[in-house]
């Protein structure tokens, strides 16, 4: 029985022993590496998707072919198609193809002037639905698709993979697919969405929100996140509960995102009638679709507000057969690019994962104030109001003392009349207009009239990147 208990003793000693040095190895950072090592998984997919899926032109076979890809993905990952609370399935035996067909507008050669013609294209939809029967719907989406065989002025094929818009912004969204994959007991559904026909005006995104049928509770955008100088993440044009989230976000984890400036450079003004009569570089993606429906937004994407262009030190490549993997590989590097799509797929699921925060965020948009438009609009309007007031105020003044002098200025101390209670035989005492014989005295109305500005501040900052482990298959 001794010999059996010195047995035991040795055993808990070894156990101890073990368990002081992996507690140590742990103190010291002996495992630091392992567990912050940032791998290319991310990088490799949005490489394999740029050499895979070169020519992704939309409407056509070959953009229907990368989105029979990313479908594989989302079976893969365990997202369900549709199921009756969304779109009508068009397709059977590929359920989370969401075909869909517009008219979109192009420029007749044999007349020069605007024709019409209609265009098919696809969504490419996964679900993870919540166990609340009542939830509502978080959409992810960016756009698959491309025009590889556009042509310059020259009518001379450009080859335009885009890699940059939007090739880094699939494999960013397969990464966040499958991080949220294994994330359960959301109080909200969601729809990872691959857009079709992005170029022609957002189609895929309008016939989205178009048919859906469930309650969207918001939308993340991802477009064009590998290249430019900055990373932003765009709200809307006056403050929002769920951008303060964001920001915090952000603040906490130190990523590497550029504050959003507040003269956001107003690049067209349009008088189509629109809720947002204006256009600027954060309002340049499917966002905007949801934004006009009055669905609160988030749009995450590359570029170069303050310069006004994607780069300051590189020529736009956006729509231009510079946008190609080797090009962006050559210009901005691997870690560069790496850092980019973990960056902004680490803010997502981070986002997503705050669940009720994000939730009743998102609950308190109020899009009541799109008649104003921003903050710098309110303001202008206000002050504008003001002056008006005080312009009125003044010329109100400067009647009523030139009406006084015309009625024979009262003047107590000089007009005898007043001194001896005598009343003016001529005088009307509801003559408030300074009528008198019969004759009028004009006044002129003066109004004004303020231009409306429409700029406002959001928050953004720091850099970092966490762990990633996303691995896609099937290249």
């Amino acid at each position: 029985m001794l010999w059996t208990g010195v047995i035991i003793m040795k055993k808990y000693a070894i156990v101890l022993l073990v368990s002081i040095v992996l507690i140590s190895m742990l103190s010291t950072g002996v495992f630091a590496q392992a567990e912050t090592a940032v791998g290319y998984e991310l990088y490799d997919s949005y490489k394999a998707y740029c050499d895979n899926y070169k020519d992704r032109t939309q409407g056509t076979q070959n953009e229907l072919l990368a989105g029979y890809y990313l479908m594989r993905q989302l079976s893969k990952l365990g997202y369900t198609a549709v199921d009756g609370t969304t779109s009508q399935i068009n397709s059977t035996e590929n359920p989370y193809v969401q075909f869909f067909t517009d008219k979109i507008e192009y420029v007749d050669k044999t007349t020069n002037g605007s024709s019409y013609k209609n265009f098919s294209s696809a969504n490419i939809v996964g679900y993870k639905r919540s166990v609340k029967q009542s939830a509502k719907l978080l959409v992810i989406g960016c756009a698959y698709g491309n025009l590889y065989a556009m042509t310059d002025a020259n009518e001379k094929p450009l080859e335009n993979e885009a890699a940059y818009e939007n090739s880094s912004a699939v494999a960013t969204l397969l990464g966040i697919a499958k991080d949220l994959s294994t994330v359960n007991n959301l109080d909200f559904d969601v729809a990872i969405a691959f857009f079709g026909a992005d170029a022609y005006s957002y189609l895929g995104a309008q016939n989205f929100v178009k048919n859906n049928k469930q309650e969207i509770l918001g939308y993340i955008n991802l477009s064009a996140v590998a290249g430019g100088d900055n990373l932003y993440a765009f709200y809307d044009d006056v403050p929002t509960a769920h951008g303060k989230l964001i920001d915090g976000i952000i603040d906490k984890f130190g990523y590497g995102f550029t504050k959003v400036p507040y003269d956001k450079k107003v690049l067209d003004v349009s008088a189509d009638g629109d809720e947002r009569p204006y256009w600027h570089i954060g309002l340049n993606s499917a966002n905007y679709v949801f934004l006009d429906a009055g669905i609160p937004s988030v749009n995450i994407f590359g570029y170069n507000w303050s310069v006004g262009s994607e780069s300051e030190k590189y020529a736009n490549v956006i729509g231009t057969k510079n946008d190609s993997y080797q090009y962006m590989e050559e210009k901005y590097g691997k870690e560069k690019i790496n850092d980019r799509l973990l960056t902004a797929k680490n803010l997502v699921v981070n986002t997503v994962i705050r669940n009720g925060e994000l939730a009743e965020s998102l609950e308190e948009y109020d899009n009541s104030y799109t008649k104003l438009y921003s903050n710098a609009t309110y303001y202008a309007v206000l002050f504008s109001c003001i002056g008006v007031v005080i312009v009125l105020f003044v010329v109100g003044a400067v009647l009523t003392n030139k009406r006084t002098l015309a009625a024979g200025n009262p003047d107590f101390s000089t007009n005898s009349k007043f001194l001896n209670g005598e009343n003016d035989e001529n005088a009307n005492s509801e003559d408030i207009f300074g009528m008198h014989d019969g004759e009028q005295t004009n006044v002129e109305i003066i109004g004004d009239k303020k231009d409306i500005d429409t700029t406002e501040e959001n928050k953004s900052s720091s850099d970092n990147v966490s762990d990633d482990d996303d691995i896609f298959g099937e290249f």
